[in-house]
């Protein structure tokens, strides 16, 4: 017979993530959102040059 698992009711579905980031390499959303609209620029200028 299967065993029934239940969870807190109050910690169902949640993930806690930690405030605090121990990382040394920090990029903005943005900075990734700009990188990939100019490596798509880039390949299209490629593609029309050659």
């Amino acid at each position: 017979m299967a065993r029934r698992v239940t969870t807190p009711p109050g910690m169902a579905g949640i993930v806690r993530y930690y405030e605090e980031e121990n990382s040394v390499f920090r990029i903005k959303p943005e900075h990734v959102v700009f990188l990939a609209v100019g490596l798509v620029v880039l390949e299209v200028v490629l593609y029309l040059l050659f």
